[in-house]
């Protein structure tokens, strides 16, 4: 079993699954009264939470600890660490993602991790248990979000880890992450992110779809039994048979004078994004997973899809 060790403030964990085993018995984020420790290893790491949390917050309150106060916590952490791994025992690796301050890298050769991952579900109570049991940094009706940016101590897999330990989450639509909220077409009224839910929650391909193009999405996670669906399409999702690049192109127009403080109609915006959202320039697709490929993603998995390196 495979764990990794770094601290999250506000989490009440400090050891986080990073293999099919620990994900199939603890899920994502590892209590410590979950694993077979003594009751002094325990404490001690709950003290190291506390601290650290106090750490974040005093940040935050623009009164940052020392560099003295900083490293003589994480010596303290990566003894805590060392008697971790002998509780445990063999059968169990725990590794150190720490990440010190005096052994971090130059900020421009560390990756960036950034934007958020958000989960879908089929009903708030399945998306509530998924948020208690992945520590969600927020839920709201029948979605979660884990915002990337508040995490200084997460992996680059890290994207990919919480996506695989949604989708086995009871009542799992979808989940993705994105690398930053909106896109180049951020002038559409309305919140992107409300859309694109708005659209897993009603099933709408099309919508989704289109949606998370313009999220930029990095990768897509979808649950088994809307993968293989067929969707049929309403009317309002065809084509129309005028053509539609005139109607894009006075979109364009429109929301690029709003940009430049003359604000267009917003019931003309509003109609016109929804209209256009809600069509396909491609032959209609069969499924979800058909959809995804045509909106340029590449199918990693059967039903894990992420855009082309």
């Amino acid at each position: 079993m495979h764990l990794r060790c770094f601290f999250d403030c506000g989490a009440g964990v400090c050891l986080w699954a990073a293999d099919d085993d620990a994900r199939g018995q603890f899920g994502y984020a590892v209590e410590l009264a979950a694993l077979p420790l003594a009751a002094e290893t325990v404490a001690a790491g709950e003290s190291l939470m506390a601290e650290h949390d106090a750490f974040v917050n005093a940040t935050l309150g623009g009164q940052p600890p020392g560099e003295e106060a900083v490293s003589a916590w994480f010596r303290r952490a990566r003894l805590w660490l060392e008697q971790l791994r002998r509780d445990l025992g063999a059968t169990v690796t725990i590794e150190d993602a720490l990440a010190p301050p005096e052994a971090a890298p130059a900020a421009d050769e560390s990756p960036v991790i950034e934007g958020r991952v958000i989960g879908c579900f089929a009903s708030p109570a399945a998306a509530e248990a998924a948020r208690r049991r992945l520590r969600a940094n927020h839920q709201w009706e029948d979605s979660v979000d884990f915002n990337l940016a508040a995490q200084p101590h997460w992996l680059p897999g890290l994207p990919e880890q919480i996506l695989a330990a949604l989708s086995p989450e009871s009542g799992f639509i979808v989940g993705w992450h994105q690398a930053a909220d909106g896109g180049p077409s951020c002038f559409l009224a309305g919140d992107p992110l409300e859309h694109a839910i708005a659209c897993a929650r009603t099933r709408n391909v099309t919508g989704l779809v289109n949606f998370l193009r313009e999220l930029r999405c990095c990768r897509v996670l979808v649950g088994d039994d809307w993968v293989t669906a067929p969707w049929q399409p309403s009317p309002r999702h065809r084509r129309e048979d005028s053509p539609g690049a005139a109607a894009w192109d006075g979109f364009v127009t429109a929301a690029q004078q709003a940009l430049a403080g003359r604000p267009a109609n917003p019931d003309f915006l509003a109609r016109e994004r929804d209209r256009l959202l809600y069509t396909w320039e491609l032959p209609w697709p069969a499924t979800l997973a058909e959809a995804l490929i045509q909106a340029g993603f590449t199918r990693h998995g059967f039903n894990d899809f992420g855009r082309p390196a």
